[in-house]
């Protein structure tokens, strides 16, 4: 926790709505936080991640959001000098509040809750996620693996702030990557094989082929209480990938998983094209409450 701003992001003034959030995540009530509305209106206090994807009027664009690909979301679009800069949120804010929501009532717990994210990308979102987890489980620990470090200086200490451990390379699921998570009991077996899981929460969000997200799926499947997939419905990642690994997940078949209870959060904003983004969990039915109060 931290109540004031660094060096770094006080250099970024489009960083301070990040920051006016984070002291909020810190010290609202709990009970407060996770009404819902709430998560889904910090995240666009925080502002989305500019995009320069434009949605055609027969595909359900509307001018009056300049076609955007967020649609009546772009209100909340950081405007960034350059369109191609990672900075800010790369979600849809009542998608990510349902998974959130979904965290907090099936992981509230006063132990010590572990999670990682497969693709950090820019880090706000493992930022805004690491200091909401905490208000779920005050001992919360995250980490974050992506091939290429595309993190700002100020989201570098946002992470350091709270105790977010940034690994430099991919996850591949071996010994280097259980390592890094602080992970002793994996026998040495690809895909690994954990009788019990050992982490709580596991965003898949890296590659986007079929073959690379099943590949992240296969090494997480026995490690994760809830294993979340983002672009389940995303038509720009290729309705062949991602979205199609999440139906053949949920769905009898070769790759059905059945010790799993499936939730989608793929609402979609007006005057998008019905295939924005979308967040897919699976949630571990012996570990987890899934319906506690």
């Amino acid at each position: 926790m931290f109540h004031g701003r660094g060096p770094s992001c006080a250099q970024l003034p489009l960083a301070q709505g990040l920051i006016t959030v984070l002291m909020h995540i810190d010290s609202a009530p709990v009970q407060e936080l996770f009404q819902p509305g709430v998560i889904r209106g910090l995240v666009r206090k925080v502002g989305l991640q500019r995009s320069a994807n434009r949605i055609r009027r027969e595909n359900g664009g509307l001018a009056a959001y300049n076609h955007s690909m967020w649609g009546e979301e772009g209100r909340y679009e950081l405007q960034t000098p350059d369109v191609k800069l990672a900075q800010g949120m790369w979600q849809v804010p009542e998608q990510f509040e349902c998974a959130i929501l979904h965290l907090h009532r099936a992981l509230a717990s006063t132990r010590e809750l572990r999670s990682v994210c497969v693709g950090t990308w820019s880090g706000w979102t493992d930022v805004v996620l690491a200091a909401l987890l905490r208000r779920i489980s005050p001992s919360a620990h995250h980490a974050t693996f992506d091939i290429v470090d595309h993190v700002s200086p100020c989201i570098k200490e946002l992470m350091s702030r709270y105790g977010i451990k940034q690994v430099k390379h991919g996850w591949y699921g071996g010994k280097e990557s259980w390592n890094d998570l602080g992970i002793t009991s994996w026998d040495g077996t690809w895909p690994a094989n954990f009788t019990t899981p050992v982490l709580d929460f596991c965003l898949i969000d890296g590659g986007h082929t079929h073959h690379l997200a099943h590949r992240d799926y296969k090494t997480l499947r026995t490690a994760c209480r809830v294993i979340a997939f983002h672009d389940i419905v995303n038509v720009r990642v290729g309705l062949q990938h991602v979205p199609r690994l999440w139906q053949e997940l949920i769905s009898p078949g070769e790759l059905y998983a059945p010790e799993f209870a499936a939730h989608n959060c793929t609402q979609q904003p007006q005057g998008s094209d019905g295939q924005l983004m979308g967040i897919g969990l699976l949630m571990h039915k012996e570990d987890i409450l899934i319906n506690r109060p």
